[in-house]
């Protein structure tokens, strides 16, 4: 459900965005510089690093009919902190994405940002940062990567190979 009313993506700037959601992110001891920079700088204790990415796009796996943008930022979220449990690791941060039409709601987006903050904040996965793009009117895209360490990693079952891998 996108709420009705309020001011779009029009008629704010990405800084007045931005400083809306930065200050509701959680962040981890790991995180040496975060959110507000174009790149994160994550500390890693194993050494070795998992990532996987996951894209939700409006139309195709959700309608604002059936859910808000906080069901679409809590789902955007586990399904990549599944994938990285899936190869026996922790997770430690995300990087975001949206890609949004300017008829977009700051509402709908702070929805989307308490979504993610929540499903972030109960797994104590960190929010590193991300990138804000536009889009036609009517289009939206949420895209999250997540970062994640192991001591000892499994490949999927989808490889087919089950090989279990050490870091050093």
């Amino acid at each position: 459900m996108i709420p009705a009313g309020g001011r779009t993506l029009a008629e704010t700037s990405e800084e007045e965005l931005l400083a809306t959601i930065f200050a509701t992110l959680p962040t981890r001891n790991e995180v040496m510089i975060g959110v507000g920079d174009d790149t994160a700088l994550l500390r890693v204790p194993t050494g070795s690093v998992l990532v996987t990415t996951d894209s939700m796009v409006l139309g195709r796996d959700w309608l604002d009919a059936w859910s808000s943008g906080h069901e679409v930022g809590h789902k955007v979220v586990v399904q990549n902190l599944a994938d990285i449990a899936a190869m026996g690791g922790t997770s430690t941060g995300v990087v975001v994405s949206l890609i949004a039409g300017r008829d977009t709601t700051i509402e709908w987006c702070r929805a989307l940002n308490e979504g993610i903050a929540d499903a972030c904040r109960a797994e104590n996965v960190a929010v590193l940062g991300g990138d804000l793009s536009s889009a036609p009117d009517g289009v939206r895209m949420v895209s999250i990567t997540a970062l994640g360490s192991c001591g000892t990693c499994r490949l999927s079952a989808a490889t087919g190979h089950g090989w279990v891998m050490w870091s050093r």
